[in-house]
């Protein structure tokens, strides 16, 4: 994925490059020297795990639905995801919305028929899609499952909070009966 994001990068406008960099500020400390070099470091497991930890419990939902549609040659499309939110009652609007979060952390690139997720989303996230997913250093834990909050034991720490409940946002009925459907149970 690395050409393909140092590509997606040299597209991106100057104001495109500049809300990548305010949103994963991790990326430019300490400076890159050229554009790959900076793919190196969007795609690292470190900047992508500070990443997952930033997003709410419907949008890794939706990156754990573009995981789940993934074909053989490792692409999503995004139309797939979009029709079977649908089947759930889901508006595409929404799931629109957490794509697009996505495409502005660059945790995914490319043409909605061809979506690349971020290859250390594999190795952070549950090894099946649709499971329960631990990100990063457990200051989130999503149940793609479940949409109430779950209590979270955090380690205490600089900025950490002892316990987190993540969820209780007002989070689309994008959850348990469609991923139930998607596995087929």
């Amino acid at each position: 994925m690395t050409s393909t994001l140092t590509e997606h990068l040299r597209a991106l406008t100057d104001d495109g490059l500049g809300a990548l960099l305010r949103a994963r500020p991790d990326l430019v400390v300490p400076p890159v020297s050229d554009l790959s070099a900076l793919a190196s470091r969007v795609n690292g497991r470190a900047s992508v795990a500070r990443a997952l930890d930033g997003l709410d419990q419907f949008t890794l939902e939706v990156l754990d639905g573009l995981r789940l549609v993934r074909g053989p040659d490792g692409t999503a499309a995004v139309e797939t995801l979009y029709a079977m939110a649908a089947e759930q009652g889901t508006e595409a609007r929404v799931v629109q919305q957490a794509v697009e979060r996505l495409r502005d952390l660059c945790l995914i690139v490319g043409p909605d028929v061809a979506v690349k997720l971020a290859p250390a989303v594999d190795e952070l996230t549950s090894p099946y899609p649709a499971e329960p997913i631990v990100s990063g250093s457990a200051n989130v834990i999503a149940s793609p499952v479940s949409t109430f909050s779950i209590p979270v034991a955090v380690p205490a720490g600089p900025g950490l909070r002892s316990e987190s409940t993540h969820g209780t946002d007002a989070v689309p009925p994008f959850t348990a009966t469609t991923f139930g459907s998607l596995k087929g149970s």
